[in-house]
């Protein structure tokens, strides 16, 4: 018995990758969902280049296939395993530049530092009863309350508004007690 060998028959019209259109609506709905893995190492415009090198990479290599469905599988598989190569690296920077920063703060501590408000937050926790009523009124009361204390303040023909006798005053503290200076003084 005599077999037959087929020849592979390639259509007559071949799938030519376009990089708009499908290809980069699936770059778009994949950064939107990955795009934080490497934030911190490129912009998401480096993303999408990024995107566009690995297309024209594999377009010149696959260039002349049968179904776009193929090319697309090439095309994500390619794209996934080199983004995660980028995640891998952003991970590595990540880790060198908290390394460095460590280095520098063990050299320098300060409260009033802007990127740490903990050590702010356990002086408030700690802070004496009648600085935490000032803070409390302060920072909680609404601004409407605050006016009208500030107005009716006024009215009796104080100046000072929330001064060191106005706030004992709202707060029922002894008119002795410095609170004023008392808070500088925490807070220093």
């Amino acid at each position: 018995m005599q077999t037959r060998i087929r020849k592979r028959v390639m259509s007559s019209r071949k799938y030519n990758p376009m990089w708009k259109g499908f290809i980069e609506g699936f770059v778009t709905n994949f950064l939107k969902k990955n795009y934080w893995r490497v934030e911190s190492y490129m912009t998401y415009e480096d993303a999408m280049q990024e995107a566009q090198v690995t297309f024209y990479r594999l377009k010149n290599k696959y260039g002349n296939l049968d179904h776009p469905s193929h090319f697309m599988a090439l095309y994500r598989t390619a794209w996934t395993n080199d983004f995660n190569d980028y995640a891998v690296l952003a991970t590595k920077h990540r880790n060198e530049v908290s390394s460095e920063m460590s280095e520098e703060a063990k050299d320098k501590q300060v409260i009033g530092e802007l990127a740490n408000d903990g050590e702010l937050s356990v002086m408030i926790e700690q802070a004496p009863s009648d600085i935490k009523l000032v803070l409390q009124l302060l920072l909680t009361a609404p601004v409407e309350v605050l006016d009208m204390f500030s107005s009716v303040w006024k009215k009796r023909g104080k100046y000072r508004d929330f001064g060191n006798e106005h706030l004992c005053e709202i707060l029922g503290l002894e008119g002795k007690t410095d609170i004023v200076n008392k808070i500088n003084k925490y807070f220093t």
